[in-house]
């Protein structure tokens, strides 16, 4: 399959870099000589968005990207290795949730897709059916999300689509197109390291720390990202750089609530720390989407 289309993610994911990405890439990478890196690690791969910017506009030898989360890793790698079989249930599914008369049958039939999902992870059945499940799961649940139990099962609500686009051909073949040569794993973000050399850059977008006074949506796995966790990222972030790596990191700025939170400021205080702004992107109305600050540590 042959594709001229520059990739963009295919599904939507809190906190998603893809429109950020260009300053990220900015004010990130302007004192690196990208020349010097032929190999990018992406830990949290989530929706893909800063991926797919960086492999847009930068050639690397090698690319590898992780998660914990074992279906969205699935998601990458039948895409990858089973991309028309994906676009070939997606869009039945697509389909059929389209002719659909009424929202009480609309919902019903998004709620028996999670629960085919959730039976499964039940049985960790990774496959292409599970895949196109995830996409059409993320398009129609509330604004994209994804949330599992302590259980690890899924329990977004229905969004109350009047139409499902589960997925654009052309992108698909282009992701699949970029994930030809990447290395796909399931894997924790400590793992990571192994990879750290003088020619490797990371990113790290895990999820963020919530703001005083804003929900968490912390919860896409089965363990809490907890302060514990952002202290063993960050002690994760200095071995790359012992071993002669560089990285870029995304998080939260809690100063804009509370001028004397410096959680991120103390713990990444022999980095430099930039503070850019972004767009809330996961309120529930529009007018809670407002811009706001993040924190981009440059290693």
């Amino acid at each position: 399959m042959e594709n001229e289309q520059q990739a963009k993610p295919i599904i939507k994911w809190a906190g998603g870099k893809f429109k950020l990405s260009d300053l990220i890439i900015k004010e990130g990478l302007e004192r690196f000589d990208m020349n010097n890196f032929d190999r990018y690690v992406e830990p949290f791969i989530g929706g893909g968005g800063m991926f797919f910017s960086m492999t847009n506009k930068f050639n690397f030898g090698t690319k590898i990207i992780s998660d914990v989360n074992e279906e969205l890793i699935n998601m990458y790698i039948q895409i990858r290795d089973n991309a028309s079989e994906v676009l070939k249930i997606t869009k039945s599914i697509e389909e059929s949730f389209n002719v659909l008369e009424n929202d009480d049958k609309k919902k019903e039939f998004y709620l028996d897709l999670r629960e085919k999902f959730n039976e499964g992870i039940k049985v960790n059945e990774l496959d292409e059916t599970q895949a196109s499940l995830f996409i059409a799961l993320n398009k129609l649940g509330f604004n994209g999300l994804y949330r599992v139990n302590k259980h690890g099962l899924f329990n977004v609500p229905f969004g109350q689509k009047k139409k499902a686009a589960l997925v654009e051909e052309n992108n698909l073949v282009a992701v699949s197109n970029v994930l030809q040569s990447t290395e796909i794993k399931v894997a924790d973000f400590r793992d990571c390291e192994q990879y750290a050399n003088e020619r490797t850059l990371f990113y790290f977008d895990s999820p963020y720390r919530p703001l005083p006074n804003s929900a968490s949506f912390t919860s896409y796995a089965k363990l809490e990202f907890n302060d514990e966790s952002q202290k063993d990222l960050a002690a994760t972030c200095k071995k790359v750089v012992d071993k002669g790596g560089k990285f870029l990191l995304s998080n939260s700025d809690p100063t804009q609530i509370d001028p004397n939170d410096t959680f991120f400021d103390d713990l990444y205080s022999s980095f430099d720390i930039v503070r850019i702004p972004a767009r809330r992107a996961i309120g529930a109305t529009a007018s809670r989407r407002g811009v706001i600050s993040e924190i981009l540590v440059i290693g």
